[in-house]
């Protein structure tokens, strides 16, 4: 049986990220108030994607330690893309 370590601090933000992701698409102040909108899809919200990107590559990138494993990943993930 394989021991999985749980990074309950990612998962936390993850879900905190997402809503980002929702706020950032819905601009949920914008008919309250213009400045607290802004401060939240344009400042605060902007680290959702990055952060993505960063657990993506830190989760990903060390199973694909090969050229083989690299090229089967990227060919997976293109054909979901297209």
């Amino acid at each position: 049986m394989k021991h999985f370590r749980e990074y309950k601090g990612i998962e936390y933000f993850k879900m905190i990220a997402a809503l980002f992701v929702i706020a950032i698409h819905t601009s949920p102040f914008a008919s309250i108030n213009n400045t607290a909108d802004f401060v939240l899809t344009r400042i605060i919200a902007r680290v959702a994607v990055p952060f993505f990107f960063m657990v993506a590559g830190y989760f990903v990138l060390p199973k694909c330690n090969d050229k083989k494993r690299l090229l089967q990943f990227l060919k997976k993930t293109g054909i979901l893309y297209l």
